[in-house]
């Protein structure tokens, strides 16, 4: 539960709270040394508070690393490739193909990140006698509880906000709790997409026994819900079939249009391919002595800069 509350922290309320994490580092640093410096050092009990001072002392860097970490814009963006690439690595499971012993546990091991843990052996166990329907309503459900949890920092900040009469600060900080919500959210949404696309596509997955008997192959116990369209498991689904699998890329596909992500990754196509040309240009017009006096003189349209270096070298 303390991690699960140190990670929130740190994905959506550090905005809100810029102060905290380097206060609890600096907390553990110095109950650290503080326990490092007892007076009951030398006896066997005194050991016993050096090691955890120690301990502690080094939880206060691991925290101060990885606030470092969280505090490039970039970081998420690794975590995605990685994971997207985990994603697609785990999905040979379902080939019917007889891999290699190592390979397979490779695969197993990557399967966990489909963030289906409903699955995972460990967890599977304590929910052996729940039924589909309440399974299908966790993983369809619970991660727009998860948006919610997420959405609750900005109407925080929005508060303290009105609170401080609109404060320069405050309104600085809305606007990076806003951000920082709307990365959240895109990452939340681009790790369960896979998990809850496939509960909510499991309802229309049923098999045909004969006899006019169809069961649902995820719970032989119960008829197939699309022999029953008026039914709460077939509405349920199509409701969050358009939320899960045609939803979300329709959201990300918005937002990338309403963000102008195309045009930015167009703009920064057509510079790249302009500086690429000015350096081909200047490479092959430029002499060797023409560089050298570059250098020694500047830019020869910075006047001051020009009268400066000229001043210099003639004193």
């Amino acid at each position: 539960v303390v991690f699960f509350l140190v990670v929130y922290f740190f994905i959506a309320w550090r905005p809100v709270c810029p102060w905290f994490d380097a206060s609890l580092a600096r907390c553990f640093l110095g109950i650290g040394g503080m326990l490092n410096e007892c007076l009951c050092f030398q006896d066997a009990q005194g050991d016993s508070q050096g090691f955890f001072g120690s301990v502690l002392m080094l939880a206060g860097w691991v925290y101060s690393q990885i606030s470092g970490l969280f505090a490039h814009a970039s970081t998420p963006y690794y975590f995605r490739i990685l994971i997207s690439f985990l994603q697609v690595l785990s999905s040979f499971l379902v080939l019917e193909v007889k891999w290699p012993p190592a390979i397979s546990r490779l695969f197993e091991f990557t399967a966990v990140f489909q963030f289906d843990f409903l699955t995972v052996p460990g967890p599977s166990c304590l929910w052996a006698g729940v039924s589909f329907r309440q399974k299908l309503l966790v993983y369809t459900g619970g991660p727009l509880l998860v948006g919610v949890v997420l959405f609750v920092p900005v109407v925080a900040q929005y508060l303290l906000w009105i609170r401080s009469k609109r404060a320069a600060e405050h309104m600085a900080r809305l606007v990076a709790t806003i951000d920082r919500f709307w990365n959240n959210i895109l990452f939340w949404l681009f790790l369960i997409y896979p998990a809850s696309s496939l509960a909510s596509l499991q309802t229309f997955y049923c098999q045909d026994l004969g006899d006019g008997l169809r069961l649902l192959v995820a719970d032989y116990g119960l008829s197939c819900p699309n022999d029953d369209p008026d039914g709460f498991l077939f509405i349920w689904s199509i409701v969050f079939v358009a939320v899960y699998p045609i939803g979300i890329p329709l959201f990300m596909y918005v937002m990338l249009k309403y963000f102008d992500v195309d045009k930015l990754a167009r703009a920064k196509v057509n510079k790249a391919i302009v500086d690429g040309m000015v350096a081909m240009y200047v490479r092959e017009t430029t002499s060797t002595e023409s560089q050298r006096l570059f250098l020694l003189v500047g830019n020869p349209h910075d006047e001051e800069e020009l009268e400066r270096r000229i001043e210099r070298m003639y004193a």
